[in-house]
């Protein structure tokens, strides 16, 4: 009953990683583009039930965003970082930012997957679900966080996008500040590395637990079978 207690539902997970990457995206969005009097003014204009039902539009519209984001960012945040890794800086680390190589012995349940699925951390995930849901519960809230620091740095290159475009194409008169830009642009900079420092945690935190809960599993059986004798 108290591991049924400490899991969390999925549709937590989802809240974390689409719906609040969503509240970013459209917040700065409709910041740039209309003017905060403006929004209120429109809300005004309309009836509760319309109000209402713009929410729920809204809601809906975000949760979406952030399902089609969260794609997306593996094209355009997660692949360009790995290119930067092996071709630039010639790291020995896979797409999961993780040289599962190198203590592969120390995870003998990958053997059983051709190499270029070690790197794969799910397998380990579900091991630690099936051997302790809520340390597992734990490591989805954390794979959450990394999903919407992925899913945030690719809604900033897109809005550094839009705001560039804005500056250069739109009408003269709706033209943002260049301070807009160059910080936005920064911020999308400092996402892209955020994303990869979360990544490499996530990737140590996996090790860690899973090395424990193997010890743990280990001591168990050893008492166990001391204790026959």
């Amino acid at each position: 009953m108290k591991n049924t207690l400490d899991r969390l539902p999925n549709a937590f997970y989802d809240v974390i990683a689409y719906f609040f990457s969503g509240i970013i995206f459209a917040t700065i969005f409709f910041y740039t583009r209309y003017p905060f009097d403006e929004i209120i003014k429109f809300f005004e204009k309309k009836s509760i039930a319309e109000n209402v039902l713009i929410v729920l539009i809204a809601i809906t519209f975000m949760y979406i965003w952030g399902q089609i984001s969260s794609t997306l960012s593996s094209y355009m945040v997660k692949k360009p970082i790995v290119f930067i890794l092996k071709k630039i800086l010639k790291s020995e680390e896979d797409e999961f930012f993780f040289k599962y190589d190198n203590v592969l012995e120390k995870f003998p349940i990958l053997n059983d997957y051709p190499k270029k699925y070690r790197g794969n951390y799910w397998t380990l995930i579900y091991y630690i679900f099936l051997i302790s849901p809520a340390i597992g519960s734990d490591v989805m809230k954390r794979y959450a966080r990394c999903k919407l620091s992925r899913i945030n740095s690719f809604n900033f290159f897109l809005l550094t996008i839009y705001l560039i475009y804005m500056n250069v194409f739109d009408d003269p008169s709706n033209r943002i500040n260049l301070v807009h830009n160059i910080g936005l642009l920064l911020i999308t900079i400092v996402m892209y590395i955020d994303f990869y420092q979360r990544q490499k945690w996530f990737n140590d935190i996996i090790i860690k637990i899973y090395a424990s809960i193997d010890r743990f599993m280990k001591d168990t059986k050893k008492g166990k079978a001391e204790g026959v004798h």
